[in-house]
């Protein structure tokens, strides 16, 4: 048995010569909506989509039914 050893290969950028911090940018940007009293309407629809749809599937992994979200429900 051999023990787990952490991964020391970290990737290769796909863009070269950038400082990109993908968190501190999305920070960022919300820390500007909140500044302006603002709510970033794609995070809320994104974040609304992946609950409903995660709810969704797991009735179905449950009941065995191929269920579909009802259009009064699509935003």
């Amino acid at each position: 048995m051999v023990p787990e050893t952490a991964v020391k290969y970290n990737g290769e950028p796909i863009i070269e010569n950038t400082d990109f911090y993908d968190t501190a940018l999305q920070l960022e940007a919300f820390a500007k909506y909140i500044r302006a009293g603002k709510a970033p309407e794609a995070l809320i629809r994104e974040g609304y989509n992946a609950s409903i749809w995660t709810m969704l599937g797991e009735i179905a992994i449950e009941t065995g039914e191929k269920l579909t979200l009802a259009d009064k429900y699509r935003i």
